[in-house]
């Protein structure tokens, strides 16, 4: 999902006034933090799994947003320029929260389920069903698979001929037993509503069609209503993203049937010659709950292998160009699943995220309030991450340092004289230097400044979010 380009200025001209009435939850210096920015952290981190509310957790995240802005404005004041990367990082972040807001006002917003709705749901998180299925890129083809089970050809022989070179092949679509949220709404439905030994389908996925059979099925024997009302939020939550998933993926589809792409295959070439090869951890469980998909190491090396040709436009949506570079940065907001699963799919999905980032323009989404706070806060972070990198870079030991060191470890060094571990006391001196850096640097900072922090604001916000 990708946007419009920004100027090379991008990080210096984000830094706009603050909204009117903004609550400030800290003064560093000359620098307020307002409520709309801490809110905008703090519910990013929330949602991760493993991460509780407590008010100890909400002090901790505002002493990290002032130590971010201290240290992003040390880059600024330093006269520290964003580079060309910083900018393209920026501007795919500022195109992926254009799609998150297009998403809470065109997509989640028609959302709505019933409480029958929610209690069924909750009774499929308490089930476990084994199943088999058979999987066909068409509609027709599964639709012709099914005729022919009807007309009594084998499942098991049928399985064999769809997932010729498959393990699936051998055990008739065996998919093992499953839980509910393992799959799309559609699908999950489908399959948890399933009589027990009948065939069910076609039944549409993101990946295609299904024949579906359920063999076997488990359930919590101990379901009670109080254990409904309790876990009765987090259903529904649960069955709107999945509702809200697939009217996303409906609502995408019926733009790209509209819309003007048009590829330039050298340039396509080009790009899975350096995209192929590059990614080869498998999918794990915890890939869903990150927000960036790939980690900086691998989006390296992507781009390493594209440098001759990040600036070559390899596409146009709607008349609008689209580079190389666009979709490498893109791509950190890509499902993992979809970029392991190779070059074609995760072209298909960033054009399609171009698709949704240009609706989004085009309804004015760029002039929301939560665009300019969430980019202020992504691009106070490159600023303290890069400022990080500075401090490490600078931090220097003396010779005094390492001579100062040795004598006080003497007991360690034992019949070896200085000259001998000169240059390891160095590194290790130096090592232990770069390990407080930072940290020091903030205290000198939060020494040398006016610092307020107004924990109760966040503390209220928080109370009127349980409230609700």
């Amino acid at each position: 999902m990708t946007g419009f380009l920004l100027n090379s200025l991008i990080l210096l001209t984000v830094m706009a006034a603050p909204r009117a009435g903004a609550q400030p939850v800290a003064i560093a210096g000359t620098d307020t933090i307002f409520l709309d920015e801490y809110r905008a952290v703090y519910v990013d981190l929330i949602k991760k799994p493993g991460v509780f509310d407590s008010e100890k957790l909400r002090e901790s995240v505002l002493d990290d947003l002032i130590d971010t802005h201290l240290l992003a404005a040390e880059a600024r004041a330093s006269g520290f320029f964003p580079d060309s990367l910083m900018n393209r990082r920026s501007t795919s972040f500022r195109k992926k929260i254009l799609r998150e807001i297009h998403y809470g006002l065109v997509i989640r917003k028609s959302v709505s389920v019933t409480e029958a709705e929610t209690e069924e749901a909750y009774q499929f998180t308490q089930e476990q069903r084994q199943v088999s299925h058979l999987f066909f890129k068409t509609r027709q083809a599964a639709d012709s698979a099914l005729q022919r089970l009807k007309a009594g050809e084998s499942w098991n022989l049928l399985a064999a001929l769809t997932f010729r070179d498959d393990r699936l092949g051998q055990t008739g679509g065996d998919l093992g037993w499953v839980y509910w949220d393992q799959f799309g709404y559609d699908l999950g439905m489908a399959i948890f509503r399933a009589p027990i030994d009948s065939v069910t389908g076609p039944v549409k996925s993101e990946y295609g069609w299904h024949l579906i059979k359920v063999t076997s099925w488990k359930k919590n024997p101990l379901l009670t209503r109080r254990q409904y009302e309790l876990a009765a939020a987090k259903t529904r939550i649960q069955l709107i993203s999945k509702i809200g998933e697939k009217r996303a993926q409906d609502y995408v589809t019926s733009l790209a049937k509209t819309a003007r792409i048009v590829l330039f295959p050298e340039v396509v070439k080009k790009f899975q010659a350096g995209f192929d090869g590059k990614l080869n951890r498998l999918p794990g469980k915890l890939d869903d709950t990150q927000d960036s998909q790939l980690s900086e190491q691998e989006l390296s090396s992507i781009r390493t292998g594209l440098e001759t040709c990040l600036d070559e436009v390899v596409a146009t949506v709607n008349g609008d160009p689209v580079t190389v570079a666009d979709l490498v940065e893109s791509m950190v907001w890509l499902p993992y699943s979809v970029l392991y699963s190779g070059f074609g799919k995760t072209l298909d999905y960033a054009l399609r995220d171009e698709l949704l980032t240009r609706d989004a323009l085009s309804m004015g989404f760029d002039r929301s309030d939560t665009l300019t706070v969430k980019l202020r806060v992504f691009e106070n972070q490159m600023l303290s991450a890069e400022m990080r990198r500075i401090l490490l870079r600078s931090t220097r030991v003396t010779e005094e340092e390492v001579q100062d060191y040795f004598r006080n470890n003497e007991s360690r060094f034992a019949g070896t004289s200085y000259d001998q571990v000169r240059e390891s006391l160095k590194k290790e001196v130096l090592n232990q230097k770069r390990t407080t850096a930072v940290s020091r640097f903030l205290k000198e900072k939060r020494d040398q400044i006016f610092l307020r922090r107004n924990p109760e604001v966040i503390h209220s916000w928080y109370r009127s979010v349980i409230e609700k």
